[in-house]
């Protein structure tokens, strides 16, 4: 870059106009470099693995240019426009060699007077300068039309683009609000969601938790009673956990049935204060509150596994009369203020001297089961037990004596489903929105960027290469966002001269960039 060519620092004018001369000591003294790391490879060359511009430092000059300026007023304005001490970088315009108007971003590094008699004629001051992306840009941007072929990058240094997408594919969008009773925190805790639109299917929904995928289960799908049930986290000071539920024609959800359970979804009375069981199909682990599980709850012979006979229409336990054991129950993982379990029929027969049946409730902050009913007398009991401020349920057979016993406990419901009443969180629907989709590829050059279901707000999608930022028009979140197949450290860049653009979204596209210079 020739001398006495910068035209502008920090908006302030130099060189022509005013009476301030800034310039490079000498000529152009700024080196252009990169650094390359490699791989060193058996028997072959080294293998290139990654390249980086490295950052632009150099050095100018500033002086009066001519001696009607005040002495006074020169040091004062120099020293604020390359003050080190600013918190960003200053813009330095310049004209390139072919006159093209240019800048580069750059922190001030130092500032001092090198030669100063007391007059401005005298007085010359050195600023060191350090611009982070060394590419000087065009200080016009060219932004192409609707749809473009090609992107033409004039300058001699590749440069990254920002790409804005619309779109008239759409999906629907339930923004939805999930909040627990002040004091209740809860974890993995199912929620249903009643969307009531025949357009949500058992395999199309997606579900995002505070931004995060999760698997969902949707029941009545197809139809105009369909609800969706997702695990959600809530904090126990009473605030908002968001969750969006998106969905639509066309779409397929892997995650969308992963949330399975024998019988809490299928069970079309549950809602979000009762959950009702009709199945007795236990889960092999507990994953979730509302699923019942086989576990150990008493005190006896940890060492021992559970006992479970049979489930499906009935859940069955039987201790074997093999010496003291504890093999013993199911567990119902529950929210905090857990109130009553209503109509669940206990059945037990062959019960032995040291054999009893048994309901245990775990209270919060407790450090141990409380027995809430017990007995060891065969027979059958249906009444309903109630509880306070539980966030576990155990129901099932024990030996707590000093030899064996056997013992058989069947668990099933007496009328046409066994209801756990829970404590409701509050959880609010938003109506059918419009949310942006894109699915394909969108090629910029030799760069490719992939779209997999991605959903966007209602409005423009802006992918800005440079300052590497996904953001919509539109308020609202950013889902399945694209990846940068081609060079996930570059994401997309415009190469000098004619670069071919090919949009595989059906979707409006326009490229907004500044050639590049160095």
């Amino acid at each position: 870059m020739p001398a006495n060519t910068i035209t502008s620092v920090g908006g302030n004018t130099v060189n022509g106009a005013t009476s301030y001369k800034v310039y490079f000591p000498n000529g152009d003294p700024i080196a252009r470099r990169k650094s390359v790391q490699s791989r060193a490879r058996l028997n072959t060359s080294p293998l290139t693995t990654a390249r980086q511009y490295e950052a632009l430092e150099f050095t100018v000059r500033i002086s009066a240019a001519d001696t009607a300026t005040a002495y006074a007023t020169f040091k004062s304005n120099i020293e604020k426009w390359f003050s080190p001490y600013r918190s960003s970088t200053v813009a330095l315009v310049a004209n390139w060699h072919d006159g093209t108007s240019v800048y580069v971003d750059a922190e001030i590094l130092e500032l001092q007077p090198i030669q100063d008699a007391g007059v401005v004629q005298s007085l010359i001051y050195e600023a060191r300068l350090w611009a982070a992306v060394p590419i000087w840009q065009a200080s016009s941007a060219d932004t192409s039309s609707s749809n473009p072929a090609t992107v033409t990058n004039d300058g001699n240094v590749a440069v990254r683009p920002s790409i804005a997408l619309t779109t008239s594919t759409h999906k629907t969008l339930r923004a939805c609000t999930v909040s627990a009773a002040v004091g209740t925190s809860l974890v993995s805790y199912p929620i249903q969601f009643t969307l009531n639109d025949s357009a949500a299917t058992s395999t199309n929904v997606f579900v995002f938790v505070n931004g995060v995928s999760r698997p969902c289960n949707v029941q009545g799908g197809g139809g105009a009673s369909s609800k969706v049930w997702a695990l959600v986290d809530c904090a126990p000071d009473g605030s908002d956990t968001y969750v969006d539920i998106i969905y639509g024609s066309g779409l397929t959800n892997p995650r969308c049935g992963e949330l399975d359970d024998p019988d809490l979804f299928d069970t079309t009375a549950t809602s979000n204060s009762s959950w009702k069981y009709d199945n007795w199909s236990l889960r092999a682990h507990g994953t979730h509150a509302g699923s019942w599980f086989p576990a150990t709850t008493g005190n006896y012979r940890y060492d021992e596994p559970h006992q479970l006979s049979s489930d499906g229409t009935s859940a069955v336990f039987a201790l074997v009369n093999v010496g003291t054991s504890d093999y013993d129950s199911m567990v119902l993982l529950t929210p905090s203020g857990s109130t009553q379990v209503a109509s669940l029929s206990r059945v037990t027969a062959s019960l032995g001297s040291y054999t009893q049946a048994f309901m245990r409730n775990w209270v919060t902050g407790e450090s141990d089961w409380t027995t809430e009913w017990s007995t060891r007398s065969n027979g059958t009991v249906t009444t309903t037990q109630s509880f306070s401020d539980s966030v576990a349920i155990a129901v099932g057979l024990e030996n707590d004596g000093t030899m064996g016993a056997p013992g058989t406990l069947t668990l099933t419901e007496s009328v046409s489903y066994v209801a756990v009443t829970i404590t409701s969180p509050t959880v609010t629907v938003g109506s059918a929105a419009n949310v942006d989709y894109y699915d394909g590829t969108y090629v910029v050059g030799n760069y490719t960027l992939t779209f997999e279901d991605t959903f966007a707000p209602d409005g423009t999608l802006t992918i800005d290469c440079q300052t590497k930022a996904i953001t919509s028009s539109a308020s609202g979140a950013v889902y399945n966002a694209p990846t940068f197949t081609t060079d996930p450290s570059v994401w997309a860049q415009l190469e000098p001269g004619v670069n071919t653009i090919t949009d595989g979204l059906s979707a409006s596209d326009v490229i907004t960039h500044r050639d590049g210079y160095g």
